[in-house]
């Protein structure tokens, strides 16, 4: 989950790893909408939006963070859990749907909200991670109808690879405008490796068991340099699809270094990280590694919980003292 800085449960830079539940406007509860009858309220709760704290920028004006919650349900489904939230920023919406003027956005269903932060007048390739922690087979496609309100196809141009999950476009003069924001709405399905039943419901490889709403914002801007220059995680940082097995209750160390050579403009230096991590995870840093010139690195520890068994994510970006990420 996320929100603009100070309009969420109260995540900071210097909260990251703690739990917060700070008050704030909009609803504080996941809500089962739909499957969920014979309750005495019609949209009953079923566990509440408060998290801990995993990752924020102020300049940005984002906080995010990440939490499980489990409720037994007494129906045998369909359900549908969603959430209703508040204080969005602004966007710029595709031309053809706004006649080149600015909107804001709602989304009544959000199950993760992030950021990417990227060069005007360059081509772009985001990719989502997705993991299953059941092995089933999982996809994504563009949202469609109440998965996304408002912002339904609103990525200018963009393609999308639905096996990997691999979000291509051009943000370019004619369909994109520099210093805007854009939102991206996707939907995560699970689909099973062979045919099964699940309660009274028949699913076979092509019906998918579960659907998951995906929001996250995009901010283009222009750079006056070239589009491969911008910083990039080196070794001896874990390589992108690394797996790390962990032992409940045992704490992990591990560092992300990070550089941009590309440039040739030395006088930039990687001065910080966001970090889309596990729930708990902290890091400190920047420090510069003595061994290697223009390069810096951060200290990352996690002790995992028995409650996070199973595929937990991280993810990061790098970004230099002139905003270049």
């Amino acid at each position: 989950m996320a929100w603009r800085y100070g309009a969420g449960p109260g995540c900071t830079e210097t909260k990251i790893g703690q739990y917060v539940s700070g008050n704030f406007i909009g609803d504080k509860d996941w809500k089962c909408v739909s499957g969920c009858s014979g309750h005495a309220t019609a949209k009953p709760p079923v566990g509440p939006v408060y998290y801990t704290c995993t990752a924020a920028v102020k300049k940005e004006d984002w906080e995010q963070g990440e939490k499980s919650f489990q409720y037994n349900f007494t129906q045998k489904g369909p359900f549908v859990v969603s959430y209703t939230g508040a204080m969005w920023m602004t966007l710029a919406l595709p031309f053809s749907q706004t006649g080149n003027s600015d909107g804001g956005w709602n989304i009544q269903t959000i199950v993760n909200l992030g950021k990417a932060k990227l060069q005007f007048q360059c081509k772009h390739e985001i990719q989502i991670p997705m993991v299953d922690p059941d092995g089933d087979k999982v996809r994504c496609r563009w949202a469609v109808n109440e998965e996304c309100h408002s912002i339904c196809n609103a990525v200018p141009v963009a393609t999308l690879d639905e096996d990997t999950c691999t979000l291509v476009f051009n943000a370019n003069n004619t369909h994109s405008k520099d210093d805007a924001w854009y939102a991206a709405a996707l939907t995560i399905e699970d689909f099973p490796e062979s045919p099964m039943l699940i309660g009274n419901t028949s699913y076979n490889t092509s019906n998918a068991i579960t659907a998951v709403p995906l929001q996250f914002i995009i901010h283009i801007k222009s750079k006056p340099l070239d589009c491969n220059w911008k910083p990039i995680f080196v070794s001896p940082t874990p390589a992108q699809d690394s797996h790390i097995n962990i032992a409940a209750h045992a704490s992990v160390n591990t560092r992300m270094y990070a550089s941009n050579a590309r440039n040739p403009k030395s006088t930039y230096r990687v001065v910080s990280i966001s970090l889309t991590s596990p729930s708990g995870m902290t890091y400190t840093g920047p420090f510069n590694d003595s061994k290697h010139p223009g390069v810096v690195y951060w200290d990352l520890k996690w002790t995992p919980t028995a409650a996070q068994k199973g595929d937990n994510i991280l993810c990061g970006t790098a970004e230099d003292d002139q905003g270049y990420v």
